[in-house]
């Protein structure tokens, strides 16, 4: 077994400065433009250099949006000192007694507590919490960690509950039993709470939507109602109208609109040489002693042909960018291929991830995307490959950040696997992607931004990507927008941060009672399970490990319970449109409190440790080995193994259909080639101008006219978009036309 480097993925320790930003807010639209160069910015004015820093990249963005952190004067107010805070959780204390202001804080799990720049905590709700923590040791000196913990148990809890999907509080009506063979009631102060966000229903439209020549939106109200919308009942509905509607949302309030291709800079590709060698298979296992990783070797060696793909990025419409981007990509093809080869793609690992395809005739890539674009901000964002199509200037709120410039990077190299010659090497329509932790979040968003990818494992994403910025449960909303990560995502997600009612200066409705919970993501129009259903009826699979280390680093800062829930609350679209989404069986016990692991399982668990839950397209599974995606890459190369073996079926290109009988609404039946799960099946229209005028019968492909007086006798001909699946794969879409005789309507 080749055993990978892996980059550390602890969070970071932050020294988070309060004194020089005010409380997140927007001013009115009708403010003049301000002076980022002046107090509480402080940028330095002109374009950014070399030496602009994280926190002055984050203020110009907050400035451009005339938004501020708070201060003492706020209401509520952000206090000088983290002892000094009220809204400090229940059961934390400073890791470091000496220094409370400056370390990271603490629990009796040993998780991390950060507070961030908005004021907000990290917290840790979970059924075994309970005790107060004597922060500092009320005064008494000297000051000992068993004194600060008082009698405090548990996870660090916000006291005000569970902020996240519905179905989580009041506990249990969330998945748990009460403990471990139902006989461990909950007793944490948590439990108790039952207040929760507001849900986001994926199938109602959050925006008035009037028909014109194509779909247009009213502008979001920030403050508006949910489900006041028109419901989404069909699978048109969803291709047309609501899916739409949010991937314009994710675009612009999390990650940032992709980069139109007329901006794309010229890429000229060069493929290295080939090598050669071998490496020995991978297959998954229970964790026991002996196999400590969730792996273990099946003795059997396989050869591969290795070769780089490296593609040298022009700076020519800019060529005073300090650092030129590059995409590279090192892979693996199995020796004995007969033809081009299913491939897998790794954010930020190698092709040593060829231990784990091989036993199943995959290849395996290695992508290095911080070639492309750092994992850093600062005057990294004016640099690279973001710095080169923004021409050196400070990034827009909706211009991408880091996560998708390193999606754009793998769209760019499925590319360049179309145009490989090698018969033996990768096939672009069978491309599985994989990421871990923040790369975990990439994967997610290079599956949502790029319907090319037929299989995903965003592994142990998190806050922002497999996990909800509306939980309140290890990372928060105001972390991934903090000086220390907010270069993944877009600056509009900041409007998001901070409380949803506070005064000085004014947030909120009118007459709305400051308070620091709710939080303004309460106001969010999408979250992690909008990004995922924008995969479907693609695979993807979502894991997380345990909560506190067991094998190593916990993963409860990514949260395993969000996670879990984000392919929970995504699935119904996969059933919609056809598709099992995440499958649990029926009696399936929960995780639930005291675990074997010394795991403080949030409220509501998650299915049971090392199973697989791979029978739906939205896959699960948990493992005991904490924030790793080691015990997942087996099990995921199987669950992607069904969808990357199959035949794709195709509709036949260039079809075209006459409306002949006045008398009739059948229009013809569309041919295809089924494929290699059966029978073509499952037909839909996903768009064209002929949507909602004519439809087709989902099983056997007979377009019939739906609603006559919809026809238009200034038109003569009508377009469909349509997608047949064989059970397994969809096909790609492809559009027919329908011609309109000069004198039909006249004859109806």
């Amino acid at each position: 077994m080749t055993t990978t480097k892996r980059r550390s993925t602890r969070p970071y320790l932050l020294y988070v400065s309060f004194a020089a930003f005010f409380l997140a807010a927007t001013l009115s639209t009708n403010a003049q433009t301000l002076d980022c160069t002046a107090s509480p910015y402080n940028v330095p004015a002109g374009l950014p250099t070399a030496s602009t820093t994280s926190l002055q990249d984050q203020a110009q963005l907050m400035c451009q949006q005339h938004l501020l952190f708070p201060t003492a004067t706020s209401n509520p107010p952000l206090t000088a000192t983290r002892v000094a805070d009220p809204n400090k959780p229940v059961n934390a204390w400073p890791g470091t007694v000496a220094s409370p202001e400056t370390s990271n804080w603490t629990d009796a799990l040993g998780h991390t507590i950060v507070r961030w720049q908005w004021g907000q905590w990290t917290t840790y709700d979970d059924s075994q919490s309970g005790g107060t923590a004597s922060v500092l040791c009320n005064g008494a000196s000297p000051c000992t960690p068993a004194l600060e913990q008082g009698t405090s148990t548990g996870g660090a809890m916000s006291g005000f509950g569970d902020y996240g999907p519905a179905g989580s509080r009041p506990y249990p009506t969330g998945n748990a039993p009460l403990g471990i063979g139902g006989t461990i009631p909950c007793v944490a102060p948590g439990c108790l709470v039952g207040a929760t966000y507001t849900p986001i229903n994926l199938f109602a439209l959050q925006r008035d939507v009037r028909k014109s020549d194509d779909w247009t939106y009213e502008p979001v109200d920030l403050f508006k109602t949910r489900d006041g919308g028109e419901q989404i009942k069909t699978p048109t509905d969803w291709w047309v109208k609501r899916r739409p509607e949010i991937w314009d949302l994710v675009q612009k309030e999390i990650y940032g609109y992709t980069w139109p291709e007329k901006v794309w800079p010229k890429i000229t590709w060069t493929i290295g040489p080939v090598d050669t060698g071998s490496e020995t298979g991978v297959i998954s296992c229970i964790t026991s002693p002996s196999c400590p990783n969730g792996t273990v070797t099946n003795g059997v060696t396989y050869s591969y042909r290795e070769k780089t793909y490296t593609g040298t990025i022009s700076t020519a419409s800019y060529p005073a960018l300090r650092d030129a981007p590059v995409i590279t990509i090192t892979c693996r093809f199995p020796a004995n291929a007969t033809g081009k080869v299913p491939t897998f793609i790794s954010i930020s690992e190698s092709d040593a991830n060829f231990q784990y395809t091989a036993p199943l005739g995959f290849a395996a890539c290695g992508y290095t995307q911080t070639l492309l674009q750092p994992d850093a901000g600062g005057a990294d964002t004016s640099d690279y490959l973001i710095g080169l199509i923004n021409k050196g200037n400070w990034r827009k709120p909706t211009d991408p950040g880091a996560l998708v410039a390193w999606a754009w990077g793998i769209s760019r190299i499925i590319d360049e696997f179309g145009k490989d010659a090698d018969p033996y090497g990768p096939d672009p329509d069978k491309v599985a992607v994989e990421g871990h932790s923040r790369d975990g979040k990439a994967t997610l968003v290079t599956a949502a931004y790029d319907d090319r990818v037929v299989a995903a494992l965003p592994s142990c994403g998190g806050e922002g990507g497999t996990s909800w910025l509306r939980r309140a449960y290890g990372e928060s909303i105001e972390s991934v927008v903090g000086d220390g990560e907010y270069y993944w995502m877009d600056g509009y997600l900041m409007n998001y941060a901070g409380a949803k009612c506070q005064k000085n200066p004014d947030v909120g409705n009118p007459g709305c009672k400051p308070a620091f919970f709710p939080r303004k993501v309460e106001d969010l129009d999408v979250d992690v399970h909008s990004v995922m259903a924008l995969i479907a009826p693609r695979a993807v699979m979502t894991n997380g490990g345990t909560d506190t280390p067991y094998h190593g680093y916990g993963d409860a800062w990514q949260d395993p319970r969000g996670m879990f829930l984000a392919g929970k609350m995504s699935g119904p679209v996969w059933e919609l449109l056809g598709w099992k989404g995440q499958v649990i069986p029926e009696g399936t016990v929960f995780t639930s409190n005291p675990t074997p692991y010394n795991s403080g399982e949030s409220i509501g668990g998650t299915p049971p440790f090392d199973t697989a839950f791979i029978d739906g397209t939205v896959g699960w599974r948990r493992h005991t080995q904490g924030h790793t995606d080691v015990p997942e890459w087996p099990v995921f190369v199987t669950f992607a193994s069904k969808y990357l073996n199959d035949v794709r079926p195709v509709i036949t290109a260039g079809q075209s259909f006459q409306l002949r009988d006045s008398w009739s609404n059948d229009v013809g039946i569309v041919k295809g080639t089924p494929g290699g799960g059966g029978k073509l099946q499952n037909w839909q229209i996903k768009g064209g101008s002929g949507a909602y005028i004519f439809d087709i019968n989902t099983e056997t492909g007979m377009i019939t006219l739906s609603d006559r007086g919809k026809l238009d006798p200034r038109t003569s001909s009508y377009t469909l978009t349509l997608m047949a699946s064989d059970g397994i794969l969809p096909s790609h879409d492809q559009t027919v036309t329908i011609e309109i005789p000069r004198n039909f309507v006249a004859q109806r």
